[in-house]
């Protein structure tokens, strides 16, 4: 039987240059982990502001390729009907990465939008406000 070099496709060649899957960031008392995909094929979302820790998993997490920004991944971090539901929006810049492959360090924002109350006085109004958070920390590529 001939011999092959086939690689797994979880690992790169020496000279592929890869997208990474998963973030760890910080910023304004948040910490955010995003992967991608984890051991069970879903993408994970931890958040954590100092006052709780929430923990998100496949559909309970949005994510959205915007043309001119880039991809936005969206989880509802507070669901009130009466009082406003909160999301939090994480902006994922594009980077690359080349060999040795190691974390790569980046620099985006994080969007807490408050979409305001669902019923209100018939008067005209804006509904929305947004917090914006400056995060920091790596991208890296990790095989599960």
């Amino acid at each position: 039987m001939p011999q092959t070099n086939a690689r797994p496709a979880t690992s790169p060649r020496p000279d592929e240059v890869i997208t990474p899957n998963q973030f760890n960031l910080s910023g304004g008392g948040l910490r955010v982990l995003y992967s991608t995909s984890g051991f069970d094929g879903r993408p994970h979302f931890t958040y954590a502001d100092g006052r709780r820790t929430l923990s998100f998993t496949g559909n309970q997490i949005d994510v959205t390729e915007t043309p001119g920004l880039g991809t936005v991944v969206s989880v509802l971090t507070q669901p009130n009907f009466d009082l406003g539901s909160i999301h939090f929006n994480l902006l994922l810049p594009h980077v690359q990465m080349t060999p040795p492959y190691g974390p790569v360090r980046i620099s985006t924002e994080g969007i807490s939008r408050n979409d305001g109350l669902t019923f209100s006085l018939p008067h005209s109004r804006q509904l929305d406000s947004y917090t914006v958070i400056p995060l920091h920390g790596t991208a890296s590529h990790v095989v599960f």
